[in-house]
């Protein structure tokens, strides 16, 4: 069986609520080790002790409750995407 791709997902109603609202909801769209990859990325890229939240913050010296957290490049830190 050919794996399904992100086009063969996406149906007519998708586009028309995109269009309407602004965003849609695609379920099945990733699997759920693709998702918990995702997370796993973001986890290690939180901690990995550089300055690369925002204008130069470390993850720890945010004050979640003064600012919005920008990640900024994770692609470029993990040795996962490099590959």
């Amino acid at each position: 069986m050919k794996p399904q791709t992100a086009q063969d997902t996406l149906a007519a109603d998708h586009k028309e609520q995109f269009d309407s609202q602004g965003y849609c909801v695609v379920d099945g769209l990733w699997t759920e080790q693709e998702i918990q990859e995702i997370e796993d990325l973001f986890e290690a890229y939180k901690h990995n002790g550089m300055n690369v939240f925002d204008v130069g913050f470390k993850f720890e010296e945010i004050d979640m409750t003064k600012r919005q957290v920008r990640a900024l490049h994770p692609h470029r830190y993990s040795q996962k995407v490099l590959e």
